[in-house]
């Protein structure tokens, strides 16, 4: 597991680094405001797909905030989404999925780590030439 906070969300190379780690599930713990919900909800779908991953969102709601903390698989499906106020929201996960996924669709393995350099001594990171 990892974590990420806020804005970090926009910043792909973060959770990347997070699921070369070995990370299947990250959590974006944010303040997001209900002006920009949208794009909240579309940035941690990607980090999801893009990583193979459960991406947990845990947003603030009242006031200015938008709430809606969200669950999302691996395959970008929606798991559980809460609404604009205070709540629990809970699910099962199939905690094979992501090593499944990753199996079936090797992105992750076939991911060009060396153009990074800060991303090149992560387990996984670099592929060595034959």
């Amino acid at each position: 597991m990892g974590t990420i906070l806020c804005y970090d969300i926009r910043f792909p190379e973060l959770t990347r680094s997070l699921a070369l780690c070995g990370a299947e599930i990250v959590f974006n713990l944010a303040l997001w405001p209900r002006s920009r919900l949208e794009h909240q909800q579309v940035l941690a779908a990607a980090r999801a797909i893009e990583n193979q991953i459960y991406f947990v969102t845990c947003n603030t709601c009242g006031a200015a905030f938008a709430g809606c903390s969200s669950i999302i698989a691996p395959d970008g499906r929606i798991v559980v989404q809460g609404g604009t106020h205070e709540e629990v929201i809970m699910a099962d996960l199939d905690l094979s999925l992501p090593g499944r996924w990753r199996r079936e669709f090797p992105s992750i393995s076939q991911a060009r780590t060396d153009l990074f350099p800060c991303l090149t001594n992560l387990p996984g990171g670099a592929h060595e030439e034959d």
